[in-house]
């Protein structure tokens, strides 16, 4: 426990990473002694073994992801370049969401009741296309109210989709 006491604690950002990045983790992580630092790198440099011996690191392994980072320049997407499997308005639902999540960030507070609890992206006009304006920030019960005011189940028929159900087996 001293060791986690040893890293400052905030409670909006998490916990600090020796080097000085604030890493967000939560309790069971760093009960199981995970989530203390920033990067691979910090890792290597400022945690120390249970013998008492620390790491060092001869060379900075080419697979560690910086955030931010990208692998190779050669491989990125250029302006006006599309993906061969863009699917453009005809993309999923889940995908869909995805997408809606990416471009404007989680849906944090619902914009009927100001609610916080899961909080979800409800697609306005009910046509599920790619238009950020065209997406609210609903609760689970002003989610429902809405869809039911408006045009139920036109995901289910636009996308397909069913309920799964569990099969009983005797």
């Amino acid at each position: 426990m001293s060791k986690i006491n040893a890293l400052v604690q905030n409670k909006d950002a998490g916990l600090q990473c020796p080097c000085g990045v604030f890493v967000k983790s939560i309790p069971c992580r760093i009960k199981m002694g995970r989530g203390k630092y920033c990067s691979k790198i910090c890792m290597y440099k400022y945690r120390v073994r249970p013998s008492g011996l620390h790491y060092r690191i001869a060379q900075v392994n080419k697979g560690w992801i910086v955030a931010g980072g990208r692998l190779s320049i050669n491989t990125e997407f250029k302006p006006g370049q599309v993906p061969h499997n863009w699917l453009g308005d005809g993309v999923g639902y889940a995908a869909l969401h995805d997408w809606v999540k990416r471009h404007r960030g989680r849906a944090e507070v619902c914009e009927f009741c100001n609610g916080t609890e899961r909080v979800q992206w409800a697609n306005r006009s009910f046509q599920y296309k790619r238009v950020l304006d065209d997406w609210l920030s609903l609760c689970y019960r002003c989610h429902r109210r809405y869809d039911m005011s408006g045009d139920w189940g036109a995901a289910t028929r636009k996308y397909g989709l069913k309920r799964k159900r569990r099969v009983h087996e005797n």
